[in-house]
């Protein structure tokens, strides 16, 4: 078992494989982070699912000794989580101007590694990409989970699941995406 792993499961993270709703996405991120483990770099996860005795958060922490982590949530009551080398914003992932004043608020404008796992509606993870890939630094690292749960349509905007959106940035270079901005489209 991999190191990641293991501290996903101490600190009941779903990331790891211990338990029932567990995703085991540690396995793939331990080839993608052991290169950046000791260096210090500002990771940003989005969507944190904490509890009294489950965190991401202190995956991260101890996982990354040297990093600065920055965690994004909708949930109230998040500040008892912070320490010196981690920083909560409260915030709606589905709004705009909460992902702007996160930013701000953190003084952060360069993240090594970006984890979108938040709502997992197509049109929040979509809007997070828009607006926060200008955010990885050169060389970084933009993972959005979750991408093929199927989930409901946006009441206003056509229904383009984030999976279909990957598939065809890749087949044709172009972005499809009714909640991305033209210029954030002209960024990638």
């Amino acid at each position: 078992m991999n190191k990641l792993t293991e501290l996903a499961n101490k600190y009941k993270s779903d990331k790891g494989d211990s338990f029932e709703l567990s995703n085991g996405f540690t396995t793939y991120y331990e080839p993608l982070f052991k290169p950046l483990k000791n260096s210090k770099i500002n990771l940003l996860e989005i969507g944190l699912a904490l509890h009294e005795k489950t965190s991401s958060l202190k995956m991260w922490y101890d996982y990354f000794p040297n990093a600065n982590i920055y965690g994004f949530d909708i949930k109230d009551n998040l500040k008892k989580f912070e320490n010196d080398r981690t920083k909560i914003y409260r915030g709606n992932q589905g709004n705009r101007i909460d992902l702007e004043d996160s930013i701000r608020n953190f003084g952060c404008r360069n993240f090594d590694i970006i984890i979108e796992d938040g709502s997992h509606f197509w049109w929040h993870q979509q809007m997070n990409l828009g607006y926060l890939f200008q955010f990885v630094s050169p060389g970084g690292l933009y993972i959005m989970e979750d991408v093929s749960i199927p989930n409901v349509k946006h009441p206003s905007v056509k229904n383009d699941p984030t999976y279909h959106m990957i598939q065809e940035f890749f087949n044709r270079r172009e972005i499809h995406s009714g909640t991305i901005l033209e210029h954030e489209k002209k960024y990638f």
